[in-house]
């Protein structure tokens, strides 16, 4: 896990399943090292998001949820290229539970990846 991200509460750890999916991304998947470290991250950071506005567990995120949450990751100023990390990171994430049994659907289907997102030119 990156050092320098503060580490999540172990409630959060525990029912987001971040340990676990810490190990499905390094064993299973084979992911390098940056990359198991990256995701975890981001789905931490959605954790905390998710925590903050009423989801106990990763079930209780709604599609809209999920979209707010990537909107907000635009308003803070990250670049096009980590929140689409972050996208691939949440599509992994509820891939892996639903593989799991973890949970029973996967509300990242239809999230919209930022290379969509165009913007007006400058007149």
């Amino acid at each position: 896990m990156d050092r320098s991200a503060p580490a999540p509460s172990s409630s959060i750890a525990r029912a987001f399943r971040l340990e676990q999916f810490r190990d499905y991304l390094g064993l299973e998947a084979g992911n390098s090292a940056n990359t198991v470290a990256s995701y975890l991250r981001d789905i931490t950071r959605l954790a905390e998001y998710a925590t903050r506005h009423g989801a106990r567990s990763p079930e209780q995120l709604s599609a809209a949820q999920l979209r707010e949450f990537i909107y907000s990751l635009k308003d803070l100023g990250l670049a096009p290229t980590t929140i689409g990390r972050q996208i691939s990171a949440i599509r992994t994430y509820y891939k892996f539970l639903v593989g799991e049994g973890l949970a029973a659907r996967d509300p990242s289907e239809r999230i919209e990846s930022p290379k969509r997102w165009r913007t007006l030119p400058a007149v």
